[in-house]
């Protein structure tokens, strides 16, 4: 079971990392999210974004490889995730990407619950 918890902190990794993409520019955010990024200064901030996705990404891998990190790991995780589901929800006019990211993180909030309390279980066991 700690396999399954450390597979998923790194399924949470690769799925954050990748808007980290974002960061090259107005096309790669256009890509990922289906927007166009007219304003330089969203631009700017959607970029911004894209690095601290990209180092929350970096975290959850660091807490797939460390069991004393996976708590921690997994609670970011599960917050980031919801607070997005929750935000994109109640917005109008999504895009078919953002739909895409709502569907992708609804799987992965299942998952990572479930880690949870596997990695939960098995913190009383020992």
């Amino acid at each position: 079971m700690n396999r399954f918890v450390g597979a998923v902190l790194a399924l949470a990794a690769v799925i954050h990392i990748t808007p980290g993409f974002g960061v090259l520019g107005s096309s790669a955010l256009g890509s990922l999210y289906g927007v166009n990024v007219g304003d330089p200064n969203i631009e700017l901030l959607l970029r911004h974004r894209a690095v601290l996705f990209g180092i929350l990404g970096l975290g959850f891998a660091a807490a797939a490889a460390r069991h004393e990190w996976r708590t921690v790991g997994l609670t970011v995780a599960i917050v980031s995730t919801v607070s997005f589901i929750v935000l994109a929800v109640v917005t109008p006019d999504r895009t078919v990407q953002v739909d895409r990211v709502i569907l992708v993180d609804g799987v992965l909030v299942v998952l990572l619950i479930v880690a949870a309390a596997v990695h939960i279980r098995a913190n009383r066991e020992n």
